[in-house]
């Protein structure tokens, strides 16, 4: 939850776009693992405003870092045929990896 809250923090300003589905996980090797899903809309932002913001917080562009406790992110994968973005993300202790996955959906569907 706090990934998805962190990076999509500024939701006034996204509209347009459905990001999220119960359909996707990254999975894990480990033997325990949590698993959540959720779908946020934005309804006045297309899908590439959202996928923007999302890939710029992943870099740190304009000097962005995790608020939580910068936590290290990676981007493992940008599916632009099947709009999905995959990465990962190191607490700052370095104790944790969270892997997420994001899945955006216009709402006229495209």
């Amino acid at each position: 939850m706090k990934v998805v809250a962190g990076f999509l923090f500024l939701t006034s300003l996204l509209k347009g776009c459905i990001s999220g589905s119960s359909e996707i996980c990254p999975g894990s090797n480990a033997d325990k693992h949590a698993k959540c899903s959720m779908t946020v809309t934005f309804p006045s932002a297309n899908c590439s405003v959202v996928s923007y913001e999302i890939l710029s917080r992943l870099r740190g562009l304009n000097g962005w870092i995790d608020p939580h406790n910068q936590g290290t992110y990676e981007l493992l994968e940008e599916d632009k045929e099947r709009n999905q973005i995959t990465a990962s993300r190191l607490t700052g202790d370095r104790k944790y990896t969270d892997k997420f996955q994001f899945g955006l959906t216009g709402i006229d569907g495209k």
